[in-house]
C-alpha cells in the first residue's frame, strides 16, 4: 500500500481550505447583491431612500403604497438615509434623495428620483 506523505497531506489540506474560503466568499457576495430581490414571481420589491426631514417625500411614499395597494409588491423597504449599511451594495453614495429602487426576482428594474416613474412601473 502507498500512503501519502505528510507534505502531500498538508498541500491537499491547504488546497481544500483555499477552495472552501473562495466558495464562501462567492456565496456571501451573491447574498449581499440579492438582498432586495423579490421572492415572488410577478411581484416587485420597492426600496425608498427618503430625506426624513422632508414631509413631501413621506407623502410621496404614502402615495406610492396606496396606489399600488400592494397587489404587485412583495416587500417595501424605507430608509431615511442612503448611508444605511443595507444600501451599500447599491452604489448610491452621491445620489440625491429621494431615491427609489424597484427589483424583480432577477435584477434591479428601476433606479430613479421620480415617484411618478415608480407609480408607472408598479401600476
Amino acid at each position: 500500500m502507498i500512503f501519502p506523505t505528510v507534505n502531500q497531506i498538508v498541500k491537499a489540506s491547504l488546497l481544500l481550505s483555499l477552495f472552501v474560503i473562495i466558495l464562501i466568499g462567492c456565496v456571501n457576495e451573491k447574498a449581499e447583491k440579492n438582498e432586495f430581490l423579490s421572492t415572488e414571481e410577478g411581484k416587485y420589491n420597492l426600496v425608498m431612500g427618503l430625506d426624513g426631514l422632508e414631509s413631501n417625500e413621506s407623502d410621496k411614499a404614502t402615495e406610492i403604497m396606496r396606489a399600488t395597494n400592494f397587489d404587485n409588491t412583495d416587500q417595501v423597504f424605507i430608509y431615511h438615509s442612503i448611508s444605511h449599511s443595507k444600501l451599500e451594495t447599491q452604489n448610491l453614495d452621491k445620489e440625491e434623495l429621494p431615491i427609489y429602487l424597484v427589483f424583480d426576482m432577477d435584477e434591479r428594474m428601476l433606479k430613479t428620483n421620480s415617484s411618478e416613474e415608480v407609480l408607472e412601473l408598479l401600476k
